[in-house]
């Protein structure tokens, strides 16, 4: 298969070294480094209620539930299994009586300092912890233990992580390896198994941080071969991809031309993961010319994976008109409709798609480039979200536009308002026959039921449930829409 063909040949590169490519492309310029990894956030994954600001020394009186305080590390063996559990057992004990002081409004402060002790009595009494952890960690926890269980296994993942990192020595059970590369390759090994999986060992522990190197190289490129058959993993595993190389750049165990290089190749690659990474890796540290030949490069294709690639990395490295301009003229190769592009574009500056929206309307062309402007609204809760509304549903002809519209409307505008739309479209005979209409305001009003007077909404679904063309899956929609009023305003 020419693909396995590539990255076999991509692999050797690895294996073999960088010289050649450094040789036959040493004319490429060196691009410039961006910021490096940021910091764990410390106190992400503490208790509720914990007090932050704590001195990290606790007071003397302070002592765990279990054992002894010990400083010397003991080997791992069968008897630790117990001794582990036991540690467990009384996180979750602690953490609960955080939990409960907490909702009731008593400080946790002490509660804080006695689980503090614990993780680090943990630490030092079990030699392979964080190893432990990896293994426990539950993807859905099934009850409030496992649920505390699994703060502890992710505070002690995220200290013996930042540990490891400033300690090269190699453990006695880690045969040989430092003990950051073999502990990354126990969570990297964790991150496939599922979406929740994915986004916590992957994203939460090692994305955009620097535990990622040169020893997680191969077992990360391999992951990245189950990415086409399981689509979650593309953008967790292209983070990591595009997290390991910014480690190697900082650290200088790759040049910048190596990874550019790297990147040229992947660029050519038939995974998404490596895609999306390769895609991200030139816009960032490429130069216009070179952004300019890769968007180029994926209208010819007209790989829609590939033109996806390009467009999340327009969205995140260029400008957004430039970035809008971008998704515009890959949007024909795209698979789907591009709103979960136009959606991180809004986030950045919504002004973009309103001024993209109100053109094409002017020209009246591409309606189903409109219909996905309208959806991406939703990103936004300002004022510009309301006047798109009010814009499209005054204006637009097509009516996919404007029963995104009428959604938007119903989930933004002032309820008043916002109803006396729902009575314009059922009257809107552009919506379609009288059973599309009514289904059309039967979703606005499941939008609208949370924020508008009770009483108005429950008089508006009898009269829709009453109508000779009420479906029954109308009829459906209108009992959903009666289930989100707010219980206090329907008494």
């Amino acid at each position: 298969m020419p693909g396995r063909t590539r990255i076999v040949g991509a692999l050797l590169v690895v294996a073999v070294g960088w010289l050649g490519l450094e040789l036959m492309l040493r004319d490429v310029p060196v691009r410039p480094g961006r910021d490096g990894p940021a910091e764990i956030e410390r106190n992400s994954l503490q208790v509720e209620g914990a007090v932050p600001g704590r001195s990290a020394a606790p007071p003397a009186e302070r002592r765990p539930t279990i054992g002894p305080r010990k400083t010397k590390r003991r080997s791992a063996g069968r008897s630790d299994d117990a001794v582990f559990d036991a540690f467990v057992e009384t996180f979750v004990r602690l953490a609960g009586a955080a939990a409960a002081q907490h909702e009731r409004g008593e400080s946790v402060e002490a509660k804080s300092g006695e689980i503090d002790d614990l993780v680090r009595d943990l630490e030092n009494r079990i030699a392979d912890a964080a190893e432990r952890s990896v293994s426990r960690w539950v993807a859905s926890p099934a009850d409030e233990k496992s649920r505390f269980a699994n703060r502890l296994f992710a505070r002690v993942l995220q200290r013996a992580l930042t540990e490891r990192l400033r300690r090269p020595a190699p453990l006695r059970h880690t045969a040989g390896e430092s003990p950051l590369d073999h502990l990354v390759r126990r969570i990297l090994a964790r991150v496939p198994e599922s979406e929740t999986t994915a986004r916590f060992f992957g994203e939460s522990l090692l994305a955009n941080q620097p535990f990622l190197g040169e020893g997680s190289e191969a077992d990360l490129l391999s992951l990245t071969e189950l990415a086409p058959d399981r689509e979650f993993l593309t953008p967790v595993l292209a983070k990591l991809l595009q997290t390991l190389w910014e480690n190697l750049r900082r650290s200088g165990a790759r040049t910048p031309v190596q990874l550019d290089a790297l990147a040229r190749l992947f660029a050519d690659d038939w995974n998404p993961a490596r895609q999306l990474a390769a895609a991200s890796e030139l816009f960032a540290h490429g130069d216009a010319g070179l952004r300019a030949l890769l968007i180029e490069k994926a209208k010819r294709s007209r790989d829609p994976r590939l033109a996806a690639a390009v467009g999340r990395s327009a969205v995140d490295h260029l400008q957004p008109r430039a970035a809008f301009d971008t998704i515009v003229e890959l949007s024909p190769i795209l698979d789907r409709p591009p709103i979960a592009l136009l959606d991180a574009l809004a986030l950045r500056d919504v002004s973009v798609l309103v001024e993209g929206y109100e053109e094409r309307l002017a020209t009246g062309h591409s309606t189903g480039l409109r219909a996905a402007l309208t959806s991406a609204m939703f990103a936004n809760r300002g004022e510009a979200a309301n006047e798109f509304a009010r814009t499209a549903l005054q204006l637009d002809p097509d009516p996919q536009v404007r029963e995104r519209a009428l959604l938007l409307a119903a989930a933004r505008l002032p309820s008043d308002e916002a109803f006396e739309w729902l009575h314009s479209a059922l009257l809107d005979e552009r919506l379609g026959e009288p059973a599309r209409r009514l289904e059309v305001v039967a979703l606005a009003l499941h939008n609208l039921a949370p924020r508008a007077a009770a009483g108005r909404t429950i008089e508006w679904i009898e009269q829709l449930s009453s109508d000779p063309a009420c479906t029954e899956s109308v009829r459906r929609q209108l009992r959903s829409a009666r289930g989100r009023i707010p219980r206090e305003s329907e008494r």
